[in-house]
């Protein structure tokens, strides 16, 4: 699994600090699974963001889909093309996030701040 979430995100209080520093420390500890990528993107990057997911079945090489959302649905995409662009697309918002272990630190920083 490759998350990469606004760094915003992290510092936002929705349900109240409590629960901010529940699902914070509920982060760090996904994030300790050999199958888990958490990487967060700074605020200030350029890079375009959107809502998309990519399902990739039997790997990079297997079929896969990408999912696009908006507010008033979610758009289902399995052409090769569109899958494509979408990697493309999330590869750069990939390489403008921070490594794994700069988005760890910064979790726990934020759990201190909310503790």
């Amino acid at each position: 699994v490759d998350v990469i979430l606004q760094d915003s995100v992290l510092g936002t209080p929705f349900g109240g600090v409590k629960v901010l520093n529940a699902q914070l420390r509920y982060l760090r500890e996904l994030s300790e699974l050999p199958n888990v990528l958490l990487r967060s993107i700074p605020a200030t990057s350029p890079v375009t963001r959107m809502p998309l997911d990519i399902y990739e079945f039997g790997g990079p090489d297997g079929p896969a889909v990408a999912s696009s959302e908006s507010i008033f649905s979610t758009v289902v995409h399995d052409g090769p093309l569109e899958v494509r662009q979408a990697r493309r697309a999330l590869e750069r918002v990939r390489s403008a996030a921070l490594p794994p272990e700069e988005t760890i630190r910064l979790i726990e920083q934020r759990i201190r701040e909310t503790h």
